[in-house]
């Protein structure tokens, strides 16, 4: 069985070992010669580079660790840090502005009047599988794959609210503007609100908006006041396309 994936966060990937696994045992003793003897210049240790092939392995065993043991993103009392998984009709826009150029933000599709909460996911868009790039210069949205690929304003204005709620963050990508106090900013509520309202929430949005599915690590839960349902702000493991 294959999948397509839109979206693999290899840094993710590479962080996540195995806690069995000792630092030595990526290290491959080579022997010199037929007869070795107990000396240093006859024996070595020889560090590999880890291959593209070993990303992709340990990312499908991490996906089954997941499969296993972690949530999904609709329970209840999910928070902050927690791995889940999420699916649904979901759309993606690119960000190439200010504060975040270079970002992507999944958000799930459903009508305004659905209470279960929705799932919105922040990355870097050179974690993107999909032949998506961003529309320049005034040009009208693409579709390709079920995706609109030009920024909508209030991406940009969620992304700036979540950068003033973190000042004190350390700067670096979305960390900056993402973590830390993102849930107790009022702008950030009331934007994601209006995203919603005006975009997310339209039949238009969900007609394009692909059934993908995946794993994420939660970064905040909003209760945004005006939104008869909570969101799940995470940070995508991999996105990947699903049946429904």
């Amino acid at each position: 069985m294959y999948h397509e994936f839109v979206y693999v966060s290899g840094e993710k990937v590479r962080n996540c070992v195995p806690m069995r696994t000792a630092w030595w045992q990526g290290l491959r003793v080579r022997k010199l010669g037929a007869g070795l003897k107990f000396s240093p210049v006859e024996a070595s240790l020889d560090v590999e580079p880890t291959a593209i092939a070993e990303d992709d392995r340990r990312l499908g065993k991490l996906m089954e660790y997941l499969d296993g043991s972690g949530r999904y993103y609709t329970e209840p009392d999910v928070d902050r840090g927690e791995w889940v998984m999420f699916e649904g009709h979901i759309g993606m826009a690119l960000v190439d502005t200010e504060p975040a150029p270079g970002a992507v933000l999944f958000c799930e599709a459903e009508p305004l009047a659905v209470t279960t909460p929705r799932i919105v996911l922040h990355g870097s868009a050179q974690h993107l599988r999909a032949s998506v790039s961003p529309t320049t210069g005034g040009a009208p949205p693409e579709r390709r794959g079920g995706y609109s690929v030009a920024t909508h304003a209030n991406v940009a204005r969620i992304l700036d609210a979540a950068s003033k709620a973190h000042r004190a963050a350390p700067p670096g990508g979305l960390r900056r503007l993402f973590g830390g106090s993102a849930e107790d900013s009022t702008d950030l509520e009331q934007n994601l609100a209006t995203y919603f309202r005006e975009v997310a929430c339209t039949a238009e949005y969900r007609d394009f908006a692909p059934y993908l599915g995946g794993h994420a690590r939660i970064t905040a839960v909003l209760r945004p006041p005006s939104l008869p349902f909570p969101v799940i702000m995470a940070s995508p493991l991999y996105v990947r396309y699903e049946r429904p």
